[in-house]
């Protein structure tokens, strides 16, 4: 028994350790003062995996195209002025990074006539 405990501190102590894609935020806020986070995936092992990522998030979330020189990243979804309708309040978790899943949740207020939660899951093999 003390065997199994062991092994399984041992692996929850270097969890974090196993990490295969860096994430770096990338931060924003609306007119309403509300910041919103979004990832970038970065990977010096895997650059092709990340980029592909990448492109994904952008355009299921973002409505962006990646790597196209865009001043705000947030545009096509925050709320403009004349509308009140758009999300806000981006933010997310990691649930997995390592060499066999990148598994993220994209949490944001999906706002109109009353405002919704709602969280986005993606995995991805590695």
């Amino acid at each position: 028994m003390k065997f199994y405990t062991f092994l399984f501190a041992f692996f929850i102590a270097f969890n974090g350790l196993t990490q295969f894609f860096a994430i770096s935020d990338i931060i924003e806020i609306d007119m309403y003062d509300t910041q919103s986070k979004f990832p970038l995936v970065v990977s010096k092992t895997n650059s092709k995996a990340a980029e592909k990522i990448n492109t994904y998030l952008h355009f299921a979330v973002l409505t962006k195209v990646f790597g196209k020189a865009d001043s705000a990243l947030f545009s096509n979804v925050f709320p403009t002025e004349e509308a009140f309708w758009g999300q806000t309040g981006f933010d997310y978790s990691v649930l997995r990074n390592d060499d066999v899943y990148f598994s993220i949740g994209i949490s944001y207020d999906n706002t109109g006539a009353y405002s919704e939660y709602v969280t986005d899951y993606f995995t991805f093999a590695s």
